[in-house]
């Protein structure tokens, strides 16, 4: 973009490890633990003494089909909310666009080939979490479902690389541009130059 510069932000694979766990003490904290309080009626979790271990490892056994079909439409569909909303800040519409899995981690991600504002971004960015992992564990509390709850914590903790490029955008001024790194955990930052 002309009238702007670029410089580089990315994020160092090293540190995926320590926000995830950063990200899951928080779901527990926030949204695991308080369920079974309220939901259990009782302080000391006798959802974890009621069903037996045995229980619980048939119950997975017979419901890992579903799981496996649940999470890997999760991770599709996280991508897909990705791609949506990088679709409401584009000119270019579905060609700037891209759906791929990560070399280096591996990671499935969507990548967009055109600079948006840093405001967008930071929507593009939350989205997947707040709309497959925040939303219904709130939404499980309501109704009860524990399931739900495991569903919302699991892509909750699924949007920590999210996490950490809304922590390093969020200090950046929400009317510059960002333009996705086409290949690394990361952005190109275009400021606009001082005349």
């Amino acid at each position: 973009m002309k009238g702007y510069k670029k410089e580089i932000r990315r994020i160092d694979l090293t540190r995926i490890s320590g926000a995830y766990l950063k990200t899951m003490y928080t779901v527990l904290l926030l949204l695991f633990f308080p369920f079974l309080l309220i939901r259990t009626k009782a302080v000391l979790f006798p959802i974890l003494i009621e069903i037996p271990s045995l229980h619980i490892g048939v119950q997975f056994l017979l419901n890992l089909p579903l799981f496996t079909l649940i999470w890997i439409g999760g991770i599709v569909l996280h991508e897909l909310i990705h791609g949506a909303f990088f679709l409401l800040f584009t000119k270019k519409g579905l060609s700037a666009v891209k759906f791929g899995i990560m070399k280096k981690l591996p990671a499935p991600y969507c990548h967009c080939s055109e600079p948006i504002q840093v405001k967008h971004y930071l929507v593009v960015a939350v989205a997947p979490a707040l709309l497959l992992g925040i939303i219904p564990a709130l939404y499980s509390f309501w109704i009860g479902s524990f399931g739900m709850l495991l569903f919302g914590c699991y892509f909750t903790l699924a949007g920590t690389g999210d996490f950490l490029m809304i922590k390093l955008l969020w200090k950046e001024n929400r009317n510059d541009y960002v333009l996705d790194h086409p290949s690394e955990l990361g952005y190109y930052l275009l400021k606009r130059e001082e005349k």
